[in-house]
């Protein structure tokens, strides 16, 4: 079903920032495709950030969470360059689907303080479970219940 519209964001591969958005006019694409067609020639300038070794799957989650996925997906199709390829793959394929196991009641439930903490830690859990740093519920668990403990340490 996203394929016509890979091989679209495939069209806009080659070309230029400056060319894309009036070649995508004189195709009269829509919005959301003239928006994935720029989208594949920005992310395609950023490969050689993409495939930094010491770039951590957190920061590549964070950092192609703006990127519509056809626009991510045509970009792993074109490039040449290996490493940007294998982080872009990892990315759809891995990355984009990984959830917690908390939410935000067990947060709270778990001694973070009800407020914008509870959506901060929700993002750090996310990105200790993109790292490895955490495996399943009982570890996101235990790192929680650290959290609310240096949480509460901090208030005496």
């Amino acid at each position: 079903d996203g394929e016509p519209e890979v091989y679209l964001c495939l069209l806009a591969y080659p070309l230029s920032r400056d060319e894309a958005p009036s070649v995508a006019q004189r195709l009269k694409l829509s919005v959301r495709r003239t928006q994935a067609w720029e989208q594949t020639v920005a992310l395609r300038e950023q490969l050689a950030e993409i495939a930094q070794p010491d770039l951590t799957p957190s920061a590549l989650y964070r950092g192609l969470g703006c990127f519509l996925p056809t626009a991510v997906c045509a970009v792993a199709i074109g490039t040449d360059y290996e490493p940007a390829r294998e982080r872009l793959r990892l990315y759809l394929n891995e990355l984009v689907s990984q959830r917690t196991n908390l939410r935000g009641d067990d947060l709270i439930a778990l001694g973070i303080p009800q407020g914008p903490e509870v959506g901060l830690r929700l993002r750090q859990l996310l990105d200790a479970r993109l790292d490895g740093l955490v495996k399943d519920r009982a570890d996101e668990v235990a790192l929680v219940r650290r959290w609310a403990a240096e949480h509460s340490a901090e208030r005496t």
